[in-house]
C-alpha cells in the first residue's frame, strides 16, 4: 500500500528498451540443455555457449503429450493441444478401436484449428520467413517466404513459398527418406551408422546454408528454422551422449568423431546465423520435447 500511494517518478508508457530490430527463432527439435550443457561446458559448441551466457534460459517444459507433434503445433499457435487439436502425427478418428489400431490420416497445417504465429507477425505488417518448420505443409499465403517442413508429402511439389523459392534451393533435402513421422525405426531397416550421420549432417548443412542464404538475399523481420537432425541422432545415438547408460563395448570411436562433427557443424551454423540477424536482434532457442534412454 505504501508503495501504491507513492507517485512514480518515470513516465509508466516508457518502455524498458527500444524494440530488437528482428527476431530470429531456432528450433532444434528433440534438443535440450542435457545434451547441449554438457556439450557448450565442454567446449564443444562455443557458439551457443555464448548465446546462452548472454541470454535468459531455463529447463524445458514440453506440452501434454510431449510428442513433436503437438509441442510444435502449441508453439506456433500459442494453446495447448485441446484448443489446437493436435495430439499426434496421425488425426484421430471418429472410432476408439480404430484409434487402438493406429488408424487415422496424417495430419497436416490444415488440421489447425485456430491462426498462427505467422499470421500474427503480418496482421501486425512483419515480414516472414519460416524454414522447415513442422507443421506448415501445405504452406499458407504470406508477407514473406517459406519452406515447408516435417511431414510434408515426399511427393509434394508445393513445399516452398513462393512456389519459384524451390529453384534456388539446390541439393536441400526436407526430410531423410528413412525414419520419417510415423514410419519404423527398426534398426535394421536403418544403414549404418557412418552413412546415417553422413546424411543427416548432409541435411543439416543444406538447411544452414540455404537459410543464410535467404536471410542475407530478403528483407524479413522475423524468421524461423528448425533443425531436425539433432532429434534423428538423439533417437539413433542417445547411448554415445549419455555414455553413463551405455555398454563401454557398444560405443565405436569412429562414430564419436562423427557425431562431434556433426555438432561443431551445427553449432558453426548456428554462429553464423545469430551473426547475420545483426547485433540488435533477438535470439530465440526453441524445442520441442527432450529424450531419455528407453
Amino acid at each position: 500500500p505504501s508503495f501504491l500511494s507513492t507517485p512514480l517518478s518515470l513516465p509508466l508508457q516508457m518502455p524498458i528498451h527500444d524494440p530488437a530490430a528482428r527476431l530470429l527463432i531456432i528450433g532444434l527439435d528433440g534438443g535440450t540443455w542435457d545434451v547441449f550443457g554438457p556439450l557448450c561446458d565442454l567446449g564443444e559448441m562455443p557458439n551457443l555457449a555464448r548465446l546462452r551466457n548472454q541470454g535468459a534460459w531455463s529447463t524445458l517444459w514440453s506440452t501434454q503429450p510431449p510428442f513433436t507433434a503437438p509441442a510444435w503445433a502449441s508453439f506456433l499457435t500459442g494453446v495447448n493441444p485441446g484448443r489446437h487439436g493436435i495430439l499426434q502425427f496421425l488425426g484421430k478418428p471418429a472410432d476408439p478401436a480404430a484409434s487402438l489400431r493406429g488408424a487415422g490420416v496424417p495430419i497436416n497445417a490444415s488440421h489447425l484449428r485456430v491462426p498462427t504465429v505467422w499470421d500474427y507477425f503480418n496482421a501486425a505488417g512483419k515480414t516472414v520467413g519460416a524454414i522447415n518448420v513442422p507443421l506448415s505443409y501445405p504452406l499458407r499465403p504470406m508477407d514473406g517466404f517459406g519452406i515447408s517442413g516435417m511431414l510434408t508429402p515426399p511427393s509434394a511439389t508445393d513445399w516452398t513459398y513462393p512456389p519459384e523459392l524451390a529453384a534456388s534451393l539446390d541439393g536441400y533435402i526436407i526430410d531423410l527418406d528413412y525414419g520419417r513421422p510415423g514410419q519404423s525405426l527398426a534398426p535394421g531397416q536403418l544403414p549404418a551408422p557412418a552413412v546415417m550421420l553422413s546424411d543427416i549432417a548432409h541435411m543439416t548443412e543444406r538447411r544452414g546454408y540455404h537459410t543464410l542464404r535467404l536471410m542475407q538475399e530478403n528483407d524479413w523481420d522475423a524468421l524461423m528454422v528448425v533443425f531436425t537432425g539433432t532429434d534423428r541422432i538423439f533417437h539413433h545415438f542417445w547411448q554415445y551422449l549419455q555414455t553413463k547408460e551405455a555398454e563401454p563395448q557398444s560405443l565405436e570411436f569412429a562414430v564419436s568423431e562423427q557425431l562431434a562433427g556433426y555438432f561443431h557443424l551445427l553449432d558453426n551454423i548456428l554462429g553464423s546465423l545469430a551473426r547475420a540477424a545483426g547485433k540488435d536482434a533477438n535470439v530465440v532457442f526453441i524445442s520441442d520435447h527432450g529424450f531419455g534412454p528407453g
